[in-house]
């Protein structure tokens, strides 16, 4: 007999009485089989639906529902780091009862955030480096725990992608951000900003639907509106971010390439990917009054970027100094805590 439930908002449960691993993998083969022949259209898209299964046994790896249910979310997390439409059978060798039991602490807590309202949008300005002017403002995401401690992304988002919660993040962080701007706009001050995605965003049938509603809604000029990618979030599905950058862009919003210079693609990605602006990584700016590498590899990343077209940002401006040394670098936008530090956005409505 197999006894299925709802275990979350996009997570079903199957428990199956006195059945042996070879049984429980039977049955979640079928279970793919199954899905992988139904089809679901979206705006006139056609998508395929996929699972990821965890398999675990009562009472070898769990000998209570939490212990057990936690095993089978670990499988689970294996399985979708596997690829789509792949089951995993848990395995003591693979993570320890520490490990499993500090991502159920998180994704707990970002399910209870989320469904709280307890994350907080940052916004931090960047500035055109010759006028001196903020440009725009790139939105962060924080979390604020139940004692009020604020959380930085490093905490959370990594157990965020691995139990499966990054895309409900990445709804939630537009649909804020949006919705925030246009407070601030018409309450008198004109932000333009830029939102940072996770390498999970390419393959969301749901982001660019959930994009337009929310332009349509608060009526946003999508002009006012870039997206922040990282090479890790390209490289996962080259094709994939190309086409979705592709429709955002006839939307009108533009995109920011994070984090360059730090990996091999970089180059590649500047060929490859429709993006407006690269962001020149904080390990090669922080130190630039002191490095003379770090200066010779600037110049170098400046020079390449412009060859392609593209304005050029640099992130960790934390001086005078090194503002003045982009600056004569023709380094277009200066980002750091010497230009201004993160603040709620919602500090704008009180100015």
């Amino acid at each position: 007999m197999i006894l299925p439930a709802v275990s979350g908002g996009d997570e079903f449960a199957i428990i199956l009485p006195e059945i042996n691993a070879n049984g429980a993998i039977g049955v979640a083969k079928k279970v793919l089989d199954q899905l992988g022949l139904a089809q679901l259209t979206i705006n006139n898209r056609t998508h395929k639906i996929s699972a990821s299964i965890g398999i675990a046994l009562f009472p070898e790896h769990g000998a209570n529902i939490h212990d057990l249910l936690a095993a089978a979310d670990l499988a689970m997390y294996q399985a979708k780091a596997m690829g789509r439409n792949a089951w995993y059978l848990f395995s003591d060798k693979d993570r320890s009862r520490e490990r499993i039991h500090t991502l159920v602490y998180w994704k707990e807590k970002i399910e209870y955030s989320h469904l709280h309202d307890n994350f907080i949008l940052y916004l931090q300005p960047i500035m055109h480096v010759k006028s001196k002017k903020i440009s725009h403002y790139e939105v962060l995401l924080r979390m604020q725990d139940i004692d009020g401690t604020v959380l930085s992304p490093a905490d959370f988002i990594p157990a965020a992608e691995h139990t499966g919660l990054i895309h409900a993040i990445d709804h939630m962080v537009l649909r804020k951000a949006i919705a925030q701007v246009a407070e601030i706009y018409q309450a008198g001050f004109q932000v333009n900003f830029s939102i940072n995605l996770s390498a999970h965003a390419f393959n969301d049938p749901e982001l660019l639907p959930i994009l337009k509603a929310e332009l349509a809604l608060h009526q946003m000029d999508p002009a006012c509106v870039m997206f922040e990618i990282t090479e890790t979030a390209a490289l996962e599905d080259l094709p994939g971010a190309r086409g979705l950058m592709v429709e955002i862009k006839e939307l009108g919003c533009g995109f920011v390439l994070d984090d360059f210079g730090v990996g091999f693609s970089s180059f590649y990605y500047l060929r490859e990917l429709p993006v407006d602006v690269v962001k020149i990584d904080g390990s090669f700016i922080r130190n630039l009054s002191e490095n003379s590498d770090d200066l010779i590899l600037v110049n170098a990343l400046c020079s390449v970027a412009r060859g392609f077209g593209k304005k050029i940002t640099a992130e960790f401006v934390e001086s005078a100094e090194i503002l003045l040394l982009i600056e004569k670098m023709d380094i277009d936008y200066a980002q750091g805590y010497y230009i201004g530090k993160p603040a709620p956005a919602n500090q704008f409505l009180v100015k």
